[in-house]
């Protein structure tokens, strides 16, 4: 399953009831296979609806911008305009979040470290 199946079906599950919040970060994080801190699967469960079209707007002016940079062309103006609506709506999301996520950033890395088994010489 692509972690964007994965970011809906737990978000879907947590407005259902069917899940915990919290249970559903810690699933996620580990399905995410590093991909994701607890904090970060968090985020993503809380914002899951619409994720797919953010992802494939974002792709879409990736290319775009790769295209225009190649040929030697400036960014394009609507990929600056959704650049710009992107940093918007995600300060607004974090200002709208509330305070019942109560994993201290120490409690996270524990976590991570119980988790995840990470080579990082």
């Amino acid at each position: 399953m692509a972690l964007i199946d994965d970011i809906e079906f737990y978000g879907r599950a947590v407005d259902a009831g069917e899940l915990t919040r919290q249970r559903a970060a810690e699933l996620l994080s580990r399905a995410s296979r590093g991909g994701l801190t607890l904090a970060g699967a968090a985020t993503a469960i809380d914002e899951w609806d619409g994720t797919r079209d953010r992802m494939r707007s974002l792709s879409a002016d990736i290319v775009d911008t790769l295209r225009a940079t190649q040929n030697g062309r400036p960014i394009p103006d609507h990929v600056k305009r959704n650049n710009r609506a992107r940093t918007l709506a995600s300060l607004r999301r974090s200002l709208r979040k509330t305070d019942d996520w109560d994993e201290t950033p120490a409690e996270a890395a524990a976590w991570d470290r119980r988790h995840f088994d990470r080579d990082e010489d």
